[in-house]
C-alpha cells in the first residue's frame, strides 16, 4: 500500500469524477459528494492493487484530492487555503509535542499544575492530562 494516492478530481454536471494518478485505469465517480467519491476511489484502488477489503478505510485516508474547479482563481484560493491549513496542522502537532515536553520538565521542577498551566497558557486540567502518570501534583 502506498503512503499517498494522488487523484485528479473535477465536476461533470453535478457528479464528481476522479482519476488516480500512477494507477492506470483507476477512476471513479460519485453523483453527490467528494466524500462519496473518495470512498469510491478507495474501493477502486483496493481492487487495482489487490489489497484486502478491510484496507478500504486506510486507503481512503491516504487519497490526496487535487480538485479542479474549472476556474483558476477558485483553484488558486482553494489550494492556498488547503496549503495553509496543512502548515497550521504541522505547527499544531509540533506545539503539542513541545507542550508535553514542557509539562514534563516543569512538573519535574515541582511546579503545580496550575502554575504550569499559567506558564504554558493551558488549563491545569490539560497539564494533569499531560503530566507523567503517577505524579501527584497539588493544584
Amino acid at each position: 500500500m502506498r503512503n499517498v494516492y494522488w487523484a485528479n478530481i473535477h465536476r461533470e454536471g453535478t457528479a464528481w469524477v476522479g482519476t488516480v494518478l500512477d494507477l492506470e485505469g483507476v477512476h471513479s465517480w460519485h453523483p453527490k459528494s467528494l466524500a462519496g467519491l473518495r470512498q469510491s476511489l478507495a474501493e477502486a484502488i483496493v481492487l487495482a492493487e489487490d489489497l484486502p477489503d478491510d484496507a478500504i478505510a486506510e486507503v481512503a485516508a491516504r487519497i490526496d484530492l487535487d480538485v479542479d474547479f474549472g476556474d483558476r482563481d477558485v483553484d488558486a484560493i482553494a489550494g492556498e487555503a488547503a496549503g495553509k491549513r496543512e502548515v497550521a496542522a504541522r505547527a499544531q502537532r509540533k506545539a503539542e509535542t513541545a507542550t508535553a515536553e514542557a509539562v514534563r520538565k516543569l512538573t519535574d521542577l515541582g511546579l503545580s499544575n496550575r502554575d504550569v498551566g499559567v506558564v504554558l497558557g493551558i488549563s491545569h486540567q490539560r497539564v494533569a492530562q499531560l503530566a507523567p502518570k503517577g505524579l501527584k501534583q497539588a493544584n
